[in-house]
């Protein structure tokens, strides 16, 4: 299923790693930059715990997953390329059924009814 991200103009299809342990959504550096956002205009620092340990940028993006309507997410956006994109539990978990089955090797995600 493919990602695609949005913002103003500008269109990215991404893989994106859906992490049920990440708090927020992260942007790896050189996608926010491919939007043309500038790191130094710093609107909303956020401060970023666990294995990133560094601070981000608050970055609103239009998400679409799949054949699915997108969706405002917002993302912290980080100053290193090390990382992939990532969806975590806020804005993306309250917005969409995220089920893991283990056992048969699947999941399955599906937009939560507004």
């Amino acid at each position: 299923m493919s990602n695609v991200l949005k913002r103003r103009n500008r269109r990215i299809e991404t893989v994106a790693l859906v992490d049920s342990g990440a708090t927020v959504n992260v942007l790896a550096f050189s996608v926010g930059k491919k939007f043309g956002v500038n790191w130094d205009e710093k609107l909303a620092v956020l401060p970023l715990a666990g294995i990133l340990g560094t601070n981000g940028i608050l970055l609103e993006l239009d998400f679409q997953l799949g054949d699915y309507p997108p969706i405002l997410l917002s993302f912290a956006w980080v100053k290193m390329d090390r990382v992939p994109v990532i969806l975590g539990q806020y804005d993306f978990f309250e917005n969409f059924f995220v089920s893991f089955e283990r056992y048969n090797l699947e999941f399955e995600i599906t937009p939560k009814p507004k």
